[in-house]
Formats: C-alpha cells, sequence, structure tokens
C-alpha cells in the first residue's frame, strides 16, 4: 500500500518541478534581486559619467572662443633722470653767458717744524762703523774713512795703556778703541809742551782709560777718539779742556768689547 506523503515531501517536488520549467524556458526565469542591483549601479555609474564628459563640451560649444588675453609688457622704459642745469653767469661784454668755473679745494700747505737734529746730539763727530775685522799676517794696513781712525779691521795686538813719545800703528788703535779705550793724541811739529802736560794730566786723572801719543796725520793739532766718534780741537784753555773731558766721560767703554785693561806704563814706546 502506498505511502501518503507527507507535506514536506511535496515541498521538495514543488520545487524540483520550478527547476525543471526554468532550466526548459530560461527567459521566463526571473534573476535574483543582488543581481538586478549590480545592474542598475553600472548602467547609472555609465550615465553619470556620459553627462560629465558631454556638459563642458556643450557649454563651450553654446558660448564660442573666449576673448583674447593681452599680454603683459616686458620691455619696461627706464625712468629718465633730470640732469642739473649748470649756473651761467653773464660775461661783461659778451652775449652769452658762460658756466662758472667750479674753484678747486686748497690744497694745504705743508707746516715745516724744526731743522733736523743730529743722530744723538751728543759730543763729537760721529763716523761710520767699519767693522771689526782681524788682519791677517802680511795683510796691509786699510785706508780708515777718519784720521785717526775710530773702527775697522785691525791688528791682533793692542797696546798697552801708556804715555807715548811715539805715534801708535793705526791698526793697533783700533784694537785698543775695540777694548774701550780714549786715545788723545796731539800733531805738533814745531813743539807743544803745554798741549802735551795737559794730556799727560788727563791721562792720570782719567785712569784707566786714557791713552796718549802723537799723530802727525792730521790737519788739528788735537784729536779725541772713541769707538765710532772723533773730537778735534786746536787749543786747549778752560772751555775745551772742559770739553774734552766730557768727551772722554761720555765715549770710553762704549765699544764691542769695554773693560779690558792691561798693566800701564809712565812712558814707552809702541810696538811696531
Amino acid at each position: 500500500m502506498p505511502k501518503k506523503p507527507t507535506r514536506q515531501r511535496e515541498r521538495q517536488r514543488q520545487r524540483h518541478s520550478q527547476k525543471v520549467v526554468r532550466k526548459a524556458t530560461p527567459g521566463t526565469s526571473e534573476l535574483p534581486i543582488w543581481r538586478k542591483r549590480r545592474w542598475l549601479i553600472i548602467i547609472g555609474s555609465f550615465f553619470v559619467i556620459i553627462a560629465l564628459i558631454a556638459g563642458p563640451l556643450s557649454a563651450a560649444y553654446v558660448s564660442g572662443p573666449g576673448p583674447t588675453p593681452t599680454p603683459f609688457p616686458t620691455d619696461t622704459p627706464a625712468p629718465t633722470v633730470e640732469q642739473p642745469t649748470p649756473t651761467l653767469t653773464p660775461t661783461p661784454g659778451e652775449g652769452t653767458p658762460r658756466p662758472t668755473p667750479t674753484a678747486a679745494a686748497p690744497t694745504a700747505t705743508p707746516t715745516l717744524g724744526p731743522p733736523t737734529p743730529t743722530p744723538d746730539g751728543k759730543i763729537g763727530q760721529a763716523v761710520s762703523n767699519m767693522g771689526t775685522a782681524i788682519l791677517g799676517p802680511g795683510q796691509p794696513t786699510p785706508v780708515y774713512n777718519s784720521r785717526p781712525p775710530t773702527s775697522g779691521p785691525r791688528n791682533a795686538v793692542w797696546v798697552d795703556r801708556a804715555i807715548y813719545d811715539k805715534p801708535i800703528p793705526e791698526d793697533k788703535q783700533v784694537h785698543n778703541l775695540e777694548k774701550g779705550y780714549v786715545l788723545l793724541q796731539y800733531n805738533c811739529p814745531q813743539g807743544c809742551q803745554d798741549i802735551v802736560d795737559q794730556l799727560k794730566k788727563l791721562f792720570i786723572d782719567l785712569a784707566p782709560d786714557v791713552i796718549v801719543a802723537p799723530y802727525p796725520n792730521m790737519d788739528h793739532k788735537i784729536a779725541a777718539t772713541a769707538w765710532t766718534r772723533v773730537l778735534y780741537l786746536d787749543q786747549l784753555d778752560d772751555s775745551t779742556l772742559t770739553t774734552l773731558k766730557e768727551f772722554i766721560v761720555t765715549w770710553r767703554n762704549k765699544s764691542p768689547e769695554p773693560g779690558v785693561r792691561v798693566t800701564p806704563t809712565p812712558v814707552g814706546t809702541p810696538p811696531q
């Protein structure tokens, strides 16, 4: 005996029959709702894009071309600077005035100071330094830049401090000057005992820095020499004697090798 169909089986039969009908007649089948929505969205987007593209084109076609822009000027003319007009002063007897010349600034006149003083302003004459070279054996005595000499190439030997009655060789004089001595030398072909006596007194009073000797190769009666310094005198009185003492005190030991002294000799003949 056949079984009585239940409700569930009835529903399954209906669904199966609907699927068979859809496959047999696909044109009559309906799409699901979610597919309908997707197609609506695609079609709507398509029309929106067409509207966005066609809008500006249609507006340009209706309105026509716009006005041509005016170009901006590139060349600006330079501002005109007004030059000052020179003042014209009419010249008497002439109809055309001439420009007034501009006066030049006055040149300052230099102020002249007092005369240039001597290099040191001290007593005696300054003599250029000829150095302190030592003469070798057989080497001749040079020509010095003063008489008596005050510097220059010298003998390797110097003389003792003394009162000499014969001239001292020039190259040895220079060596004594280098040691700081002051030489008092005289030139008296006819004799001048009074001068010699006063020089001997200075030898004693200002020891041990003085040497006295004759020197015939000069144009003055008396010459006092120190290193690069000379004082000439033609007589000895109170005034010149004071000057001579001042020279000795000022310039003794102002030399390259000051203070070298030897045993004094009262009277002697210098070695040749």
